[in-house]
């Protein structure tokens, strides 16, 4: 399940590239 997890995390880096508030949400609901 680790790999997954950082997978989901390189996945939401590149979302960042064209929708940083996207970005930010989601790592609102990954802190929460």
């Amino acid at each position: 399940k680790k790999a997954d997890r950082e997978f989901e995390v390189l996945e939401t880096r590149s979302v960042r590239s064209y929708a940083p508030h996207q970005y930010n949400i989601c790592i609102d609901v990954r802190i929460d």
